[in-house]
């Protein structure tokens, strides 16, 4: 449960680990996952080793001689190069999975060597779902195309959730056992990757003092304590331009939650930052799962989605889907009065730094147009404005939703990325995207979004009502429609199931 370090004459116990009283690195016990497939690191090995290994109850294949790999499912003979072998109940899963990407024509064939990580770096509950981190690693194991010999791969995965600690500990080990990492680099590629299934990504696991694509500077706020904080060994290693999630020149690829891309100069500041560090080019972006933050759950999809088969025996022809859409305007969401919340910001350039969500409040009231602030001022800013304000009535959100032509699409209040295009499209609710100058949408690259949604800029908003008037009933019957396919863009059926009869394949 440690790395010898030699310059020390030590073990450094590898996160999560922590050093018990007697010195020796100690696992700590991880609860079970709140949600998604009902499985644990310490209840279930991958592919349960395949039947050619032991599970030691935390999540390790204790392979047989002649095997190897996280599944126990490589092995050499013959003399020949290493091959995967499967066992019939993962061969199984492995032709379902093969069936869907046989679907997908547009696909280009790539090869994944999933590494044999240490079980201390690729557990623990450190995102939102830990998971779905479980289920694609598993997904990777079965996939066809995974690589048997690392020297004949494309891309290489790093299972497990990462906290920043664990995260930059799970890199240097590639880094300093296999040949790829400095091959890659060599290329310029950036061919290794991990996830930080987060809200925010780096900016939930990491100190945003540090997330600075200028490593020989430090972010502005609380210069003097990231002054210190940079003088520590780890954080040196984070500033590392092979490791940095901020760094342009980073060597691995983020699986994320946010595909905003928020690297910038803050007015005032010298250093560029960012808090999710997304990449455009390099990065890829995957879609909440149910029943997190704006995501609805399977069973709230099944009773709302115009697309349901299963809504009772309410049509769900062309009619149905435009008819009782009563508003033209949708957003409900926590709307606060300015930036000052969030003044971690790569965006926040002081007071009266401009603020996309305060902006649209300013359309409350606009005919057709239904806004809902769930916002409430904490006891000192009601103090300040001279308010008794009381919490905002609670409403459906999938309800008004169902009963409005266009619904607005901004980033989190934080500035997480845009997901309520999610619902919308199931619930054929047209997006309407504002988002940051280098905010892009999630998969721009597979989705034609300007047939199916409108992109609204911060500047443009004060015209959002004739703007959005001015769209033709029949564009806005081709967008809807054109929704049913885009939903099964965002979701992961096969791994979470399907909820609406689609093939989970």
């Amino acid at each position: 449960a440690g790395a010898h370090k030699r310059s020390h004459a030590l073990c450094e116990c590898l996160a999560p680990a922590r050093r018990s009283g007697g010195g020796s690195c100690m696992m700590p016990r991880l609860p079970l996952p709140a949600a998604g497939p009902r499985r644990s690191y310490e209840e279930q090995c991958p592919g349960r080793c395949n039947g050619r290994g032991a599970c030691d109850g935390e999540g390790f294949c204790r392979c047989e001689p002649g095997w190897w790999g996280l599944d126990c499912a490589i092995t050499m003979s013959g003399g020949g190069p290493p091959s995967i072998e499967l066992s019939d109940r993962e061969k199984r899963r492995a032709a379902a999975g093969a069936a869907g990407q046989a679907r997908g024509a547009h696909r280009l064939p790539v090869s994944v060597y999933v590494y044999d990580l240490p079980p201390l770096l690729r557990a623990g509950e450190t995102s939102f779902e830990s998971w779905f981190d479980f289920e694609l690693s598993l997904q990777m194991l079965r996939h066809p195309l995974r690589a048997a010999d690392p020297a004949a791969a494309d891309f290489f995965w790093l299972m497990g959730p990462s906290s920043g600690a664990q995260l930059v500990d799970k890199l240097h080990w590639a880094r300093q056992m296999y040949p790829a990492w400095n091959a890659s680099v060599s290329r310029g590629e950036a061919r290794h990757l991990a996830m930080l299934l987060s809200e925010r990504g780096p900016g939930d696991v990491f100190d945003n003092m540090l997330l600075t694509t200028s490593p020989g500077l430090r972010a502005a706020p609380a210069r003097a304590a990231a002054a210190r904080h940079n003088h520590s060994k780890r954080n040196r290693r984070w500033l590392d331009p092979e490791i940095s999630p901020a760094s342009r020149t980073r060597a691995w690829v983020q699986l994320t939650h946010n595909g905003l891309a928020d690297a910038r100069t803050p007015r005032g500041e010298v250093a560029e930052r960012c808090v999710n560090c997304f990449h455009v080019g390099k990065d890829i972006v995957l879609p909440f799962t149910p029943s997190t933050i704006d995501v609805p759950s399977c069973e709230d999809l099944r009773n709302w989605s115009v697309w349901s088969p299963t809504r009772g025996s309410r049509s769900t022809g062309d009619a149905d889907r435009s008819a009782g859409r009563e508003h033209l305007f949708f957003f409900g969401g926590r709307i606060h009065p300015s930036l000052e919340h969030a003044r971690f910001l790569s965006y926040y350039d002081g007071p009266g730094s401009p603020h996309v969500r305060a902006d649209i409040l300013r359309l409350k009231g606009e005919p057709g147009f239904f806004i809902h602030n769930s916002f409430l001022p904490p006891p000192r800013m009601r103090k300040a404005l001279g308010t008794k304000a009381k919490p905002a009535p609670r409403v459906s959100h999938l309800e008004m939703e169902r009963h409005a032509s266009f619904c607005w699409v901004p980033p989190g209040q934080r500035y997480g990325d845009a997901r309520r295009h999610v619902p919308s499209s199931f619930l054929g609710c047209v997006p309407v995207f504002t988002m940051p100058e280098s905010g892009g949408r999630t998969y721009d690259e597979l989705i034609r979004w300007d047939d199916v949604s409108l992109d609204v800029p911060q500047s443009h908003l004060p015209r959002l009502p004739s703007l959005l008037r001015a769209v033709s009933s029949t564009r806005l019957d081709a967008m809807r429609q054109g929704l049913g396919c885009v939903w099964r863009r965002l979701w992961f059926s096969s791994i979470y199931g399907a909820c609406l009869g689609e093939d989970p394949a």
